[in-house]
């Protein structure tokens, strides 16, 4: 099984016209791995932001989120553990 980075996962609404990915978030984290995806629903985001339906956890300790707020979407970071690690 390979395993798959941010950019290659990432619904292509994420990208911009020119397929450059929209937000410094997106761009900093695009080469990292992805190890798991989230939906939203099932599982809430554990971040401050309220609107976000998707999100990845990353190899590199974050998580990123799709928040598709009524006044534009943005892509919040922050710093994740699994539930249970230390």
């Amino acid at each position: 099984m390979t395993t798959k980075t941010l950019r290659e996962c990432i619904p292509m609404d994420w990208m911009s016209e020119d397929e450059k990915l929209r937000s410094p978030s997106l761009r900093d984290n695009a080469d990292v791995a992805v190890v798991r995806k989230v939906d939203g629903c099932v599982e809430a985001w554990p971040g401050k932001h309220r609107n976000v339906l998707h999100w990845y956890v990353l190899a590199n300790g974050r998580a990123i989120g799709w928040n598709e707020s009524p006044r534009g979407w943005s892509f919040p970071v922050i710093r994740y553990t699994q539930k249970g690690t230390p």
